[in-house]
């Protein structure tokens, strides 16, 4: 069976984003982080933070719970603080074509809804964007998962 065409879901990707009520109306989140040394596969820190978005660019966030070693707690504020600074600068960072490069790797069906996964690389070294694996709900396609390092900027 052919893969899906990657345009075709990048479009989707890109509409589902513009589209998304949560871009128009306060919000908060929680987030789990879980941060890995090398190929350890287990985690040295697991943060937890909540998230609370003000439309149309007010964004701040909240350690809630920070196990591990501290080093985890100051990566995620440093993510986080970055979201803020994204936040206020518009849709420089969005997971987009005008931002990354895509390229597909598979379609999986581990969950009840199959995903796709891609691969993203960032078009220019620039704080904020992140070198890695998205994987997009294949019905929603909303991002369900990013697994990734920082961009160097």
């Amino acid at each position: 069976m052919a893969p899906p065409n990657l345009n075709s879901i990048l479009d989707s990707l890109e509409r589902t984003g513009e589209q998304n009520p949560a871009n128009s109306r306060p919000h908060e989140v929680t987030r789990e982080y879980k941060v890995f040394q090398g190929e350890n596969p287990k985690p040295i820190s697991d943060v937890t933070a909540e998230i609370s978005f003000t439309p149309p660019d007010i964004k701040t966030f909240k350690i809630t719970d920070a196990q591990g070693s501290p080093r985890g707690k100051k990566i995620v504020s440093a993510i986080l603080e970055q979201e803020v600074v994204s936040a206020k600068e518009g849709h420089q960072r969005d997971i987009s074509r005008s931002n990354y490069d895509f390229i597909f790797l598979r379609e999986q069906n581990l969950g009840v809804v199959p995903e796709y996964v891609l691969h993203i690389i960032p078009k220019r070294k620039e704080k904020g964007l992140i070198l890695g694996d998205i994987w997009v709900d294949a019905k929603t396609y909303h991002i369900r998962q990013i697994i990734g390092v920082p961009s160097c900027g």
